[in-house]
This record gives structure tokens, C-alpha cells and sequence, in this order.
């Protein structure tokens, strides 16, 4: 997903899935309009939000870690 937050401010953010496919949460990154260049900075993204959805499915969703 991308938007504008203010004229000046966008972001964009990929999906983080646990075992079964669901998205738990989001990891997405945020600042000046024109350095928020989804081509170059999603594959980056998409590898950090990749990174997080392995280590819960290796490890488990402990909601105690995650502030519930």
C-alpha cells in the first residue's frame, strides 16, 4: 500500500504473515514524499516484512512479546 500522510510525508508498507497466511501486522517505512520511491525501496521492504514473517512462523506468535 502507499499514500500521502501530508503533503510533504509518504510511506508504504508490506504485509507480515504468520504460519497460516494471515497478515498479523504490517511493517512499513515513512518520510519526505520524494524520497518514498516504491520501486526502489519495496524490494527492501518486502525482504525486511519476509524476515519477520519466517521468524514467526519458526518461533511461534508469543502475544506476551508483542505487548497483548
Amino acid at each position: 500500500m502507499r499514500d500521502t500522510l501530508t503533503e510533504e510525508r509518504g510511506g508504504f508498507g508490506m504485509p507480515v504473515r504468520d504460519a497460516r497466511g494471515a497478515v498479523v501486522a504490517a511493517l512499513g517505512v515513512f518520510g519526505s514524499a520524494e524520497a518514498m520511491q516504491p520501486l526502489r525501496l519495496a524490494p527492501q521492504v518486502r525482504a525486511a516484512a519476509d524476515a519477520v514473517s519466517r521468524s514467526l512462523r519458526a518461533d511461534g506468535l508469543r502475544l506476551s512479546e508483542v505487548g497483548a
